[in-house]
């Protein structure tokens, strides 16, 4: 009989890179079982965005009780929570929280259930919250890291549960669609506060300085998520001075994205999925990192084999752009793309036996 694949859609409901990496999840678990999705809760843009079938979304009501019950009929039952990025910041009653979830999916556990979390990153938390942190998640049966630096923080942790997951935004295919005419360039960053704009801004001026090579590219400016539209106005009021800019609104429309991503000349982020849909679309892809705070990011490009790529937020080694004149497609990025249902495969072994060593 088939899998029985719960999925809980809890995440970033505005943001467009985590209606992508949803989506594509969805897809991959359709594919290996019979799908229930609880969207409870979550906004019909989004639920509209995941390109559900109408049988796969179940109340909450129906989504517990079904898990429950098909798992203690003995069914291969599967809870499979959210990719996306995990630890980071502090908040009242954190180390209660974790301890409360690692309750629940203990409790899961015991009665059949195999819970599952996979394209995920780990961001270190404040050493208060490291146990309980630890303990929540090693009472998941297997937690897939989308790159390597997340992975080894896991492990320093004591997780012994863990593996290699890509991220699920690579599983996105290029599209048809209208791009942008002309030669232009994609920007799209996240500014914490008016002295990381003014570092940011004053990079990307010099860094399109640097690839205007002759000619006056046009700006496409993607804001994926609106808390960072102001900092997006407030940048293109800057570059308008001299050439063309547009702006873009959050879309749920992935491939209306994709389609402007890909016929770009030049793609340069801080934002890890506008990356990624760069890298997929074969566009000039280059990332603007603050080393602190982008250990994902820095990671990921580290494990693709594309670190050259990857510019400090302050333009120190803005230098490396003038020799990257090719927009790159390593064979890393088709391994993430094609290796990822190979994976699942692995993962959803009946013997169920210690599945991360099947995932290197």
């Amino acid at each position: 009989m088939s899998a029985m694949i719960f999925f809980l859609v809890r995440t970033q409901y505005e943001n467009t890179g985590d209606l992508a990496i949803n989506r594509e999840c969805i897809k991959l678990l359709r594919q290996r079982g019979v799908l229930h999705v609880n969207v409870s809760g979550v906004p019909d843009a989004f639920v509209n965005g995941l390109q559900l079938y109408p049988q796969e979304i179940v109340s909450p009501k129906t989504f517990w009780a079904n898990l429950i019950f098909q798992s203690l009929r003995g069914l291969s039952v599967y809870l499979f929570l959210v990719p996306g990025g995990l630890g980071g910041y502090d908040y009242p009653y954190r180390p209660l929280k974790e301890l409360l979830f690692r309750f629940v999916y203990a409790s899961l556990r015991k009665i059949g259930v195999r819970i599952i979390r996979l394209g995920c990153s780990f961001s270190p938390v404040l050493p208060s919250i490291e146990i309980p942190f630890r303990k929540r998640h090693e009472s998941i049966d297997f937690i897939g890291l989308r790159d390597s630096t997340s992975l080894a923080y896991a492990r320093a942790l004591g997780l012994e549960n863990v593996g290699f997951f890509p991220d699920f935004a690579f599983m996105l295919e290029p599209v048809a669609g209208e791009e942008a005419e002309g030669s232009y360039a994609v920007l799209s960053f996240r500014s914490r506060d008016a002295t990381e704009a003014a570092i940011i801004t004053a990079t990307v001026q010099k860094f399109l300085q640097m690839v205007d090579r002759g000619r006056k590219l046009s700006v496409v400016i993607a804001v994926q998520v609106e808390f960072d539209r102001s900092f997006a106005k407030d940048l293109a009021s800057v570059l308008s001075s001299d050439r063309q800019v547009s702006l873009t609104a959050p879309e749920t429309e992935i491939d209306k994205f994709i389609a402007i991503y890909q016929g770009a000349d030049w793609l340069l982020s801080n934002r890890l999925h506008v990356l990624i849909f760069g890298l997929i679309g074969n566009a000039n892809t280059v990332a603007l990192t603050n080393y602190d705070r982008d250990q994902k990011i820095i990671g990921m490009f580290e494990d693709l084999e594309i670190a050259e790529r990857l510019i400090a937020q302050d333009g120190s080694n803005l230098s490396n752009v003038t020799e990257l004149s090719v927009a790159p497609n390593p064979r890393a990025i088709i391994r993430m793309k094609d290796g990822a249902g190979q994976l699942l495969d692995r993962i959803l072994i009946s013997d169920w036996e210690r599945p991360w060593e099947h995932s290197h």
